[in-house]
């Protein structure tokens, strides 16, 4: 969970090169319930922090179902006297390896929108994605309730070869951001979806 001055590009948030207004990433979230049955297990955790100097606080819930989909609503409130505005940005990581390969790319809407998963970009809408259709031949799709800013990039790490250095894809990072503004005491919630399905 980001809380940042404005909306970054892509570049900007793989280089971090944004502004950081809370530190709810740093320290740990209390878990307020955490159920789980046959069908679903349910987890919701809570964090209190400052945003611009002003506390505000966040709920999350996630309920993950037994075909391993499940949906987030984070519920955020603001507890100040003061209003508050600022863009909240969900960063999610997610694989289905080989970045490189041309049968694994991003949708955005259900349109292909990259060659591959090493490519970076921005799409603005409320379906997005990524697509394995030679290999594990699944798609992974994001789908929020309401139009949404998402950035794609993918995320490397250095191995050490007998005679060079080699970059190596791991994941993507798929960050969901949305405007905000509360005024005082007041709440709002964010909701996706994201599901798993065989192509």
């Amino acid at each position: 969970d980001h809380f940042l001055n404005k909306m970054p590009s892509a570049e900007e948030f793989q280089l971090l090169q944004y502004e950081e207004n809370a530190k709810f990433f740093e320290t740990h979230y209390k878990i307020i319930e955490n159920k789980i049955d046959k069908n679903f297990a349910t987890i919701i955790f809570n964090k209190e922090g400052k945003v611009n100097e002003k506390n505000i606080n966040l709920t999350k819930k996630y309920i993950i179902d037994s075909n391993g989909g499940f949906s987030l609503e984070a519920i955020i409130e603001n507890k100040s006297e003061e209003e508050i505005e600022f863009v909240y940005a969900l960063e999610n990581n997610l694989t289905l390896l080989a970045g490189g390969e041309k049968d694994r790319y991003y949708i955005g809407d259900g349109i292909k929108i990259s060659e591959n998963l090493s490519d970076a970009g921005e799409f603005a809408g409320k379906i997005f994605g990524m697509i394995d259709e030679a290999y594990i031949k699944i798609k992974i799709l994001i789908e929020c309730e309401e139009e949404t800013n998402y950035l794609y990039m993918p995320n490397y790490t250095i191995s050490d070869a007998v005679d060079k250095l080699e970059m190596n894809y791991q994941n993507s990072t798929i960050v969901c951001l949305k405007k905000m503004s509360l005024k005082p005491k007041e709440k709002k919630s964010y909701k996706l979806k994201i599901n798993i399905q065989n192509i």
